[in-house]
């Protein structure tokens, strides 16, 4: 249920009744920190096949990216969190605007990482280069076929919201640990290796 002064609020960001039930919750679950940030450079990549919409050959590209995985520029991490170096889970909406006529809602996790060596590194209104953020399609909840985002490159308006902050602790290996962190490797270190 979602109690609201506009009682089109489901449907404007969920236009199916079933998504705002299985993603309502990242409408309401708060957040460390919330910021709006304006004209951020954003490079939306198919986190299956790799397509970005031509501005990365697709095998570098998703390498980039992973289930509802991404990276943020060092310089927008560290404004963010006052690190360059940790990464984060975080919930991110997007009000219609020029290039994106719809509302949306994403999730997932987002690493600092150097982002002005992706892509063209074309110059931007402020003077830097590259991209302030790498999403996954993903991370992007509640539309989907015509109405889901396509890969590509966007100058957005967002809300940023920080859920938490990763942290160092000890953890027993599991089968999650054992799958997945090959995959880290090859995304997360690698990269910066051969850079």
């Amino acid at each position: 249920m979602y109690f609201a002064s506009d009682d089109k609020v489901r449907e404007r960001i969920y236009p199916n009744a079933s998504d705002g039930a299985a993603y309502g919750s990242l409408l309401f679950t708060p957040c460390r920190d919330f910021k709006e940030l304006k004209n951020l450079r954003i490079l939306v990549i198919d986190d299956a096949t790799g397509e970005n919409g031509g501005f990365l050959p697709p095998d570098v590209a998703k390498n980039l990216v992973g289930d509802c995985y991404g990276k943020i520029s060092l310089d927008l991490a560290e404004e963010l969190t006052s690190s360059s170096n940790t990464p984060f889970q975080f919930r991110l909406g997007i009000k219609e605007q020029e290039e994106n006529p719809v509302a949306r809602i994403a999730k997932g996790t987002l690493a600092p990482f150097r982002l002005e060596q992706v892509g063209e590194a074309l110059i931007r209104d402020n003077g830097k280069t590259g991209y302030d953020m790498v999403l996954a399609t993903s991370s992007f909840k509640g539309r989907k076929g015509e109405d889901a985002l396509a890969p590509g490159e966007y100058n957005l308006t967002v809300g940023l919201g920080i859920k938490t902050l990763a942290e160092y602790g000890e953890h027993s290996l599991g089968t999650q640990i054992l799958v997945n962190y090959p995959r880290a490797v090859e995304a997360d270190m690698l990269p910066r290796l051969e850079i």
